[in-house]
């Protein structure tokens, strides 16, 4: 059986559809179900929009000539309408099976279903797709697969009990993301100025301790599996030797959440020989009063560039979205310490949150100013499906 999984642009005014201009970061999570699916006898090939610029009949076509058995389609709330037209349109062609994931695939689920979708995958996936396709190559039903939505024969939604997250040994036990059919070259990150090519893209776990009001993270991945020191640079190891990769982003909503995990992780990197150079996400509040001695060490493994989400500059608006009032005096010291370390950065925040003001806006451009990170970015609210703000 072949199955093709797509990662459809946003296509989305504004903020995202500027990042899907300047940033062509690979889809690790299509990445580890092509390699799972590849694992289990099956033949994937990804289809990415952002590089191939196809419309909706093009897509189409290119299925149907492709002979894909299934078609599996990665999605969220907020590419939800764009993505149901290109299942309404494939389905008036395509007999086979389409299937939809990704963090959107609990709340949307009916919303796929009626635009055409055949079945829903809520939660992840690496598992759970190769037992789908096992139950399609055999005839089976999907319906009562744990971890799908289906419509059942008469109509109604049927929703099979979820599947519960995998463990950090279950994460590591994945074979690592699929890059062999993937030219390296298409992806790229314009707005991280440091980067190399070849550039490939990492994630050393899954989940954020944190309980931003906007982000749609914990209601997707609701417990941090972080992954050891030693399957991560295994990661690395294969994409260095096999692909030169020369720049690794790091995927993680936050990266080495621990102290040590991170100090662990750069002096083991240090040992390889060879150097690459990394970016990192990290919180204006991590590693406590370890801060300049883990950036000093993970500066020496070849980070060169952190970004951080500051959000905003005001107490009560950061108070109002679940953060700590303290972080913008932590970034004035983290975007120093960073300076003299040689460590590129860029201070992300958002306008119009809770509390936001004109005022704000202008004060939050001033602090920019003055602290002077490589990079700001600024960029409006959206509600995202399932948030507490989106809920409020």
């Amino acid at each position: 059986m072949k199955i093709a999984l797509c990662y459809l642009s946003n296509e989305l005014p504004g903020f995202y559809g500027m990042i899907d201009r300047f940033q062509h970061r690979a889809s690790l999570g299509l990445m580890y179900l092509a390699s799972s699916v590849r694992n289990a006898g099956y033949t994937p090939e990804l289809i990415d929009q952002r590089i191939e610029r196809f419309d909706e009949d093009t897509w189409t076509r290119r299925i149907i000539s492709g002979q894909f058995d299934a078609v599996g389609i990665y999605s969220f709330a907020n590419t939800r309408r764009h993505h149901a037209e290109y299942i309404r349109r494939l389905r008036q062609e395509y007999s086979g099976t389409i299937i939809v994931g990704g963090p959107d695939g609990r709340k949307g689920a009916e919303y796929y279903l009626s635009a055409g979708a055949d079945v829903v995958a809520v939660g992840e996936a690496e598992h759970l797709l190769p037992e789908l396709l096992d139950r399609l190559k055999s005839g089976q039903s999907p319906a009562g697969l744990p971890g799908t939505v289906v419509l059942g024969t008469d109509a109604k939604v049927n929703r099979a009990p979820e599947r519960p997250l995998l463990t950090s040994a279950q994460i590591e036990a994945l074979p690592f993301p699929d890059w062999r059919p993937i030219d390296t070259q298409n992806y790229y990150d314009a707005l991280c100025v440091n980067y190399r090519t070849p550039i490939a893209s990492v994630m050393t776990a899954r989940g954020c301790p944190f309980r931003c009001a906007f982000c749609g993270s914990p209601d997707h991945f609701p417990q941090v599996r972080q992954r050891s020191v030693a399957n991560v640079l295994e990661e690395i190891d294969d994409l260095v030797e096999r692909l030169g990769v020369r720049y690794i982003l790091f995927h993680d909503d936050i990266f080495g959440v621990h102290a040590d995990w991170a100090l662990e992780f750069a002096a083991r990197l240090q040992e390889r020989p060879y150097q690459i150079n990394w970016l990192a996400i990290i919180h204006p509040l991590a590693y406590g009063r370890r801060r300049a001695q883990v950036y000093a060490e993970m500066a020496r493994a070849g980070l060169d560039f952190i970004s951080f989400g500051a959000q905003s500059i005001d107490a009560d608006v950061l108070r109002n979205i679940n953060r700590n009032p303290a972080e913008a005096r932590a970034l004035r010291e983290n975007v120093e310490t960073c300076r003299q370390l040689g460590i590129a950065t860029v201070l992300t925040y958002i306008f119009g949150l809770p509390g936001d003001t004109p005022d704000h806006v202008r004060r939050t451009i001033d602090y920019v100013l003055d602290v002077k990170p490589t990079l700001a970015d600024f960029h409006p609210l959206y509600y995202i499906e399932g948030t507490p703000l989106a809920d409020q």
